[in-house]
């Protein structure tokens, strides 16, 4: 059994990946790594995470990820937490911190997060209409269509 911490590991990984990917790259798995992942995973140790406390995190992103806690993270962001994640583990087992294991992820279809849409009232629309009319140019004709 490891006693090293899922948090170690990252930062060991990240040590070793950074050398293979771009600044841009690096600053995006840091900010995934410190935003999302360590701050739920960080503490456990390498036996810990499993495919279910996995499973877990990417509920739990889906529904209430956002480090604000005002919302959920778009299924893209997470998508790239998982690569990272993924990626970590088998960082992990090619270092002997863990086993290797196949992980098989799903992710739920859409739902609950939607951002709410204000659409302009059929009034509205025809006072639009109507004052994009009354000056038609190039420039506010596009506004028409």
């Amino acid at each position: 059994m490891s006693k090293t911490t899922f948090k170690e590991l990252a930062n060991e990984w990240m040590q070793h990946h950074k050398k293979f990917v771009k600044e841009s790259t690096c600053s995006t798995y840091a900010a995934h790594l410190e935003n999302h992942i360590l701050p739920l995973l960080g503490e456990h140790t390498c036996d810990e995470i499993t495919a279910e406390c996995l499973q877990n995190s990417i509920l739990q992103w889906l529904d209430n990820g956002r480090k604000d806690g005002t919302g959920c993270l778009a299924e893209k962001t997470v998508k790239d937490i998982v690569v990272i994640l993924k990626a970590c583990i088998k960082y992990g087992a090619k270092n002997g911190y863990l086993p290797y294991r196949d992980i098989d992820l799903a992710f739920p279809s859409k739902k609950g997060c939607h951002k709410k849409i204000s659409i302009f009232s059929v009034r509205e629309q025809k006072l639009i209409t109507s004052a994009v009319s009354n000056s038609l140019s190039n420039k506010t004709g596009g506004i028409l269509i």
